[in-house]
């Protein structure tokens, strides 16, 4: 258990949901064993490319690196948490633009309601592009920390 939830990332007061949930089946953890487990999985955990990797997943740093690589990693994982984001924002106006333009197809539709649609798609439009633009200064930005951390840029 200590090594996957080192190789996870995961945080030591996970141990206390592990053993809340063995103390039903009389079940102990050993925690020295845990601990060297973990720190043993954490050694996977906080390679430069997992920070990345698991940015992009949408997965947050929980700041269970090593003070010395903590803060780079923070750095690494959110920068590319920042790319995810803007990718998940990205896909929600895409839907939104979709919804707006399908509901603009129907025929009886009041003039002042067509008049908004119109809108909403115009602001919409500006909206995506902005944020297709920032996404790409993003990516730009994180290739840049990869090429800092030693790692290829993304293909």
């Amino acid at each position: 258990m200590g090594i996957t939830d080192g190789q996870a990332g995961e945080p030591y007061s996970r141990l206390n949901e592990h053993n809340r949930a063995c103390r039903e089946y009389q079940v102990v953890i050993d925690e020295p064993t845990y601990a060297a487990g973990r720190n043993q999985g954490l050694k996977e955990y906080c390679r430069w490319d997992n920070a990345f990797r698991t940015g992009l997943a949408g997965q947050r740093y929980q700041h269970v690196c090593p003070p010395e690589l903590d803060a780079t990693f923070n750095h690494y994982n959110s920068s590319a948490y920042a790319v995810y984001h803007l990718e998940q924002e990205l896909r929600q106006v895409d839907s939104r633009i979709t919804d707006t333009e399908l509901r603009l197809r129907a025929g009886n539709l009041r003039d002042e309601y067509r008049r908004q649609l119109r809108m909403d798609l115009y602001d919409l439009d500006r909206h995506y592009d902005d944020l297709r633009a920032e996404l790409r200064e993003s990516r730009r930005y994180l290739d840049s920390l990869r090429s800092e951390a030693g790692l290829p840029p993304w293909p």
